[in-house]
């Protein structure tokens, strides 16, 4: 998030001390803090959706922030929908506008795994698709995005094909639009980097010192008796991504927090808080369980599974691991350069929506959807394994591994 501001912070009145419930992480003596928030809203077909957000920190005003930011970049994605300008077309009829491309549907790296389970053959390049304007980051230039990439709870037309969710995209929010930009592109790169570090034997993560971590984090793991073990992913020009793999003393009960950025220190506190999250969540749910031959059909279904059998994930973390991470100068790169140096990583442009509404922009708020092509999704439904693809292909080259060998068990990422 950017700098907390000096004034309360709302989104159409609702006030971020009102909608915000704080509390402790764990009891007294825990540090921690955790922010929570929860709206219902109702879709043009009268269905009722809870959005929430939600932070874990140890100061107050910024716990609260970031829990309200996630509320508000989900509402705003949500009500967006309701006011943009949409067209209905097919991909093909893009070659006959002089103003504007578009984003090839079957280029976007997560297909949804129900048509494909229903045996529905319809092509997305060829079928009738809803679609709103965004525009290549670095060049400004206008480009069509389906709007399944972009609103969060897309209604979708009659004659629209349903093909994917937009789990490979990143959805932010801010109180500038170039920060909000640059929040939805780390998360892209995240995502894409923890699947390609599940998935590929031999991409490259160095483990991180837990020394890395500040003072408060390191007591908080004393105190709860866990153990964590932190993985980064370094590429040059690219943000760093580091993996927090977190058990009990003796190996069990599994969570896996990740964040991506362009400070070490401050991305390992991020995933760490992030792995501490989901053990709280697992916490606080009433059924748990989920059998080793079950396939996890959602985020939180992989959380539990890797939860439950964390064995073959600290094999294959330990086993991908190829050496200790050496520190060298951290440079701050403009945004422009992180982007050109992304668009030249994942060969395809860094496009942006603005799904900012007309009450978040009166609060203050902007809020994007990030879309990078051919970026890998975070895979949620395992019943339709995401197995391919233009980036992973290159990956898979470019470290000379057996497409046999690419790892297709359920990974540990919520």
């Amino acid at each position: 998030m950017d700098s907390i501001p000096s004034y309360e912070y709302q989104y159409d009145g609702i006030a971020s001390s009102r909608q915000v419930k704080i509390e402790p992480y764990a009891d007294a003596s825990s540090e921690l803090l955790i922010g929570r928030t929860a709206i219902k809203v109702r879709s043009a077909d009268n269905s009722l959706y809870q959005l929430t957000g939600a932070s874990l920190g140890i100061d107050e005003a910024s716990t609260r922030l970031r829990a309200f930011a996630e509320l508000v970049e989900r509402l705003s994605a949500f009500h967006s929908q309701f006011t943009a300008e949409i067209i209905n077309r097919s991909y093909t009829t893009f070659d006959e506008m002089n103003n504007a491309c578009a984003i090839k549907p079957s280029n976007l790296q997560h297909f949804n795994a129900l048509p494909k389970l229903l045996l529905d053959s319809r092509n997305p390049d060829t079928c009738n698709l809803s679609w709103v304007i965004g525009r290549r980051v670095l060049t400004e230039s206008p480009v069509w995005v389906p709007a399944l990439a972009a609103f969060l709870w897309w209604k979708m037309k009659e004659e629209d094909c349903l093909f994917l969710w937009p789990s490979a995209t990143g959805l932010a929010a801010g109180t500038e639009n170039e920060a909000a930009e640059m929040h939805g592109l780390l998360e892209v790169v995240e995502r894409d980097v923890c699947m390609l570090s599940w998935r590929v034997p031999g991409f490259p993560l160095y483990r991180l010192s837990a020394e890395t971590l500040p003072d408060y984090l390191q007591e908080e793991l004393l105190r709860h008796q866990l153990f964590v073990n932190l993985y980064i992913y370094s590429r040059a020009n690219l943000p760093f991504v580091v993996i927090a793999v977190m058990t009990r003393k003796d190996g069990s009960a599994l969570t896996c927090g990740s964040a991506a950025g362009f400070t070490i220190e401050h991305i390992s506190e991020k995933a760490v808080l992030e792995s501490l999250m989901l053990r709280w969540t697992i916490a606080r749910e009433p059924n748990t369980s989920i059998s080793e031959d079950e396939l996890p059909t959602n985020s939180f279904g992989h959380v539990l599974y890797a939860f439950h059998y964390p064995k073959p994930i600290l094999d294959w973390y330990s086993n991908v691991c190829i050496g200790n991470f050496q520190p060298e100068t951290q440079c701050i790169f403009s945004n422009k350069e992180v982007i050109s140096a992304v668009e030249e990583e994942y060969g395809c442009s860094v496009v942006s929506v603005d799904l900012t509404t007309a009450q978040a922009r009166k609060s203050g708020w902007r809020v994007v959807r990030v879309v990078v092509a051919n970026a890998l999704p975070r895979e949620t439904d395992h019943r339709l394994i995401h197995d391919g693809g233009v980036r992973l292909l290159q990956i898979i080259d470019r470290y000379n591994v057996e497409l046999s060998k690419v790892n297709l068990n359920p990974n540990p990422f919520g």
